[in-house]
């Protein structure tokens, strides 16, 4: 082989490797544009989604104490309740002369 034909061999690959590989950087810069392009519009959805779901665990706080508020009441109007019907059962075996040697309704509750 003479040095023209290995230069022309050497001439001949460079040609064809040069296109191929400024081909494989544009199509990797093409695709790392394109999943950037992807990965913000993913942001962005999550981000609304967060937002959302922000206000949704304050809805659910909120609600939580609310009940939390109501059943207390609830339970103190229970109390109450339950104190006046032991005052009137004792009151009952107060005033009844029957119950006196027996055991009391109120003693049994």
């Amino acid at each position: 082989m003479t040095t023209g034909t290995i230069i022309a061999i050497v001439v001949a690959v460079v040609v064809v490797l040069v296109p191929i590989a400024v081909l494989v950087l544009v199509t990797r810069r093409v695709s790392a544009g394109r999943r950037q392009r992807e990965a913000e519009r993913i942001r962005i959805r999550a981000g609304e989604k967060h937002a959302k779901l922000q206000r949704r665990e304050a809805l659910a706080e909120e609600t939580a104490a609310r009940l939390h508020d109501r059943a207390a009441a609830h339970r103190g109007e229970a109390e109450t309740s339950r104190d006046q019907l032991n005052e009137q059962f004792a009151h009952a075996d107060r005033i009844d002369l029957t119950v006196r040697g027996q055991e009391s309704r109120s003693a049994r509750e």
